[in-house]
């Protein structure tokens, strides 16, 4: 019987940068039964304004990572502007975000708060697997 390979290619797309878009992102194309699936990983510094130029809207990908956004989409009581150009990214492209409100927090800070700064968002293929 003959094993199908799984390959990977990682690049780094963005440093940190300068003060209105300090974000770092990563993308990683796994390659297995020739479908290629991309991953992306972003961590957007507070404060910031990210863009997302850089995102291929095609098939097979995720987005994942701390993006420092506040909105009621993803469990915050309060909001910031980085969150309109999330909002923007999700209403403009494939991706849907994955995360809802019973999904536990992912930051837990020592004094007792909790948020959920980290994001997943998927593009609708495979979106549909999510739930």
């Amino acid at each position: 019987m003959r094993r199908k390979s799984t390959t990977a290619d990682f690049c780094i797309i963005k440093t940190m940068g300068t003060v209105c878009n300090k974000s770092e992102v990563v993308h990683l194309d796994v390659c297995k039964s020739r479908i290629i699936f991309k991953i992306l990983a972003i961590y957007s510094f507070p404060y910031n304004y990210p863009e997302f130029s850089y995102v291929n809207h095609g098939k097979h990908t995720i987005f994942v990572g701390d993006f420092n956004t506040h909105s009621p989409m993803w469990c915050y009581s309060d909001i910031n502007e980085a969150r309109e150009r999330v909002q923007e990214f999700l209403s403009s492209s494939t991706f849907e975000l994955v995360n809802n409100k019973e999904d536990p927090y992912t930051y837990l800070h020592y004094n007792g708060s909790s948020y959920m700064p980290d994001l997943l968002m998927a593009t609708a293929d495979l979106y549909k697997f999510t739930k």
